[in-house]
């Protein structure tokens, strides 16, 4: 297996994306690319079907190409939030199939005519890349799909952003320019996506069992009303854990309730959207059963470089075991310079955990990853997709 991963600022929308392509051959050293990934900034859009064409034009018909609009981009260890920017990745991957599909809103009405088009079954132990564009298909609908008819695969992606209305924005799939429903990649044989996916939060104060509620709201919380555990927990707390209840207080769910021991990456992190005084509810964004454990969450900048670099401490030994040719990088628009204060954070951190690393990807406006054995749409989140040889 053999990455690049290029980036190129210019303005001109042709002569970015020959740039681009340009670095990625010189950097796949004569090798065919059978896996390409190309992501523009709004500032191409006028001309996306054309760098489209131009860029599968360079890399050759044999790539299978995934890609879309982002508000921003990332690759080959830059991040670009303003501006106009080309990023891409490529990568020879021999004895692995990659192919790429698309899929409506309709197909999810019907979903096993679909599923059968994607002539792919769970003993083929496939890894998925999602793209969906968020006017025109539901993302959750989408995942759940297919976890249902592929629970054990992994599956990595983002949502497109930076369109305010439907059709703003474009997603490549091959020789296609398409500006509703999802693209995606299916990779199987030799090659496999090993996931991360950093949240950015840190727990704070006792976990708690749910012990009374439905659908989104939480009544109690270890047999005493919602609001009041909160409450009691945020008092307790000093310094800079309670300023950032103030303003970033979050609730983590354990999705395994069966692992019994519960680390960083077993709680899905959802926001707190409501509460009443009188009853002592919460309303949080999730669906949520008694006996489920959770535990308070909060969220700044600091907070997600240590979740970040806490998770890849924790996956040392086994990226060191399988090291990934490349990674794609799913970040929510809402990280970079806004949430660290400078560029290239993730980036970063990534490329100081595995130095040299090729990275591709974009800015999302939602970001797709599994935690505890399913997988969900994220927000605020960084959702990293390995690309290594397949184990065993």
């Amino acid at each position: 297996m053999r990455f690049a991963s290029a980036v190129s600022t210019e303005r001109d929308t042709l002569k970015a994306v020959e740039q681009a392509a340009a670095s990625l051959r010189k950097g796949l050293a004569g090798e065919p690319a059978s896996l390409a990934l190309l992501f523009l900034t709004p500032h191409h859009r006028a001309q996306d079907e054309r760098a489209a064409q131009v860029f599968r034009e360079a890399l050759g018909p044999a790539a299978s190409l995934l890609g879309c609009t982002g508000a921003g981009v990332l690759a080959d260890g830059r991040e670009v939030e303003d501006g106009p920017a080309v990023a891409a990745l490529a990568g020879s991957l021999p004895g692995a199939s990659v192919r790429t599909f698309q899929v409506t809103q309709d197909d999810l009405e019907d979903p096993g005519a679909w599923l059968s088009r994607l002539d792919v079954s769970p003993a083929d132990r496939p890894s998925f890349v999602i793209l969906p564009d968020p006017f025109s298909i539901d993302p959750n609908r989408l995942l759940a799909v297919l976890d249902g008819a592929f629970p054990a695969s992994v599956k990595v992606g983002g949502v497109s952003s930076e369109a305010d209305a439907p059709g703003g924005h474009a997603l490549f799939r091959d020789g296609e320019v398409l500006r509703e429903g999802a693209v995606g990649l299916v990779l199987t044989g030799a090659a496999e996506i090993r996931p991360l996916v950093s949240q950015g939060c840190r727990p704070i104060g006792p976990r708690f069992v749910i012990t009374k509620g439905e659908k989104n709201v939480i009544q109690q919380l270890a047999g005493q009303p919602a609001l009041t555990a909160i409450r009691e927990t945020v008092e307790a707390l000093k310094g800079r854990d309670r300023e950032l209840a103030a303003t970033a207080l979050l609730l983590g769910r354990v999705v395994d309730e069966a692992k019994g021991e519960f680390h960083r990456g077993d709680f899905l992190i959802r926001g707190l959207i409501g509460a009443d005084e009188a009853s002592g509810a919460v309303a949080v964004g999730d669906l949520i059963r008694r006996g489920q454990t959770v535990q308070l969450q909060v969220r700044d900048g600091l907070t997600a470089d240590e979740d970040l670099r806490a998770l890849l401490g924790h996956r040392e030994a086994e990226l060191a075991a399988h090291p990934p040719g490349a990674a794609l990088v799913f970040a929510c628009n809402g990280r970079g310079v806004g949430m660290y204060g400078d560029a290239d954070h993730d980036s970063r951190v990534l490329r100081a955990s595995l130095p040299g690393l090729p990275l591709g990807g974009f800015f999302c406006n939602g970001e797709v990853g599994p935690v505890g054995g399913r997988t969900f749409l994220h927000g605020f989140t960084s959702s990293v997709g390995f690309l290594t040889p397949r184990a065993g």
